[in-house]
């Protein structure tokens, strides 16, 4: 199944999706933020959103140059970004 979160507008107001994408796919299409929920229900969930993302472990990068990419690659380990 293949699933579409749309999160603000950053990226623009509209998306463009070709009809036999839906007809072809098991899709489904989800929106998130203001007019998908009332501030009431955002503030009774509110608590619970803020517990849950206080535990998150925030990751470790490593930023690797991009003329050292292919021995970066090969030994693995923590998330890469990759810089000029």
């Amino acid at each position: 199944m293949v699933q579409y979160v749309q999160i603000g507008t950053v990226a623009g107001l509209t998306i463009e999706l070709p009809g036999d994408e839906l007809r072809s796919k098991n899709i489904a299409m989800t929106g998130s933020g203001p007019g998908s929920w009332s501030l009431q229900q955002f503030s009774q969930q509110l608590p619970g959103m803020v517990g849950v993302v206080s535990k998150v472990r925030p990751y470790t990068f490593e930023t690797v140059h991009l003329p050292d990419i292919e021995s970066a690659w090969t030994k693995g380990g923590e998330r890469i970004v990759v810089v000029p």
